[in-house]
């Protein structure tokens, strides 16, 4: 495939998964500039390396992995905590009046729990297409979504319990 070609192709995916990326981030850094800035310095990487993905099939799992590896190298570099009444764009569709208390069960989650929530259940993501992108087999994928589970449970009560 010409060099045009690729990079065309390679714009069209990312326009599709343009959302999904940014969920992902504000998983990790919840903060709307700091996922901007994640999301976009990983599109330029990926950018300038797409010579060296091989497969098209793998160009998801690896800009995943890119934004995560641009997200923690943020995180570590910034360590700051974010307020959470910040506005969190994934969430728009949920109910007003629950949209913080879900915010803030998230927010209280192990990162990785908080990963595989955000992939499984906002981005819709299977269980196999998350252990390719976080590189973890599909069982501990399964555990930190129980055990998310069992902790949202847990913050939120039974009532908003209908993940």
């Amino acid at each position: 495939m010409s060099t045009e070609k690729k990079l065309k192709w390679f714009y069209g995916q990312i326009i599709e998964l343009r959302d999904d990326l940014f969920r992902f981030a504000y998983s990790i850094l919840q903060s709307v500039p700091e996922c901007e800035d994640a999301v976009s310095n990983a599109i330029v990487k990926a950018h300038t390396h797409i010579d060296a993905l091989r497969d098209k099939k793998a160009l998801r799992p690896w800009l995943f992995r890119i934004v995560r590896n641009e997200c923690y190298g943020m995180a570590k570099l910034r360590q700051r905590t974010v307020p959470i009444d910040e506005e969190m764009p994934y969430m728009r569709e949920a109910g007003t009046e629950h949209r913080v208390d879900v915010a803030n069960a998230l927010a209280r989650l192990p990162r990785e729990q908080c990963e595989a929530i955000t992939l499984y259940y906002i981005c819709d993501y299977s269980v196999n297409e998350i252990a390719v992108i976080l590189e973890v087999p599909s069982g501990t994928v399964k555990s930190r979504l129980s055990r998310a589970r069992a902790e949202l449970k847990r913050l939120l009560g039974d009532r908003y319990y209908e993940i």
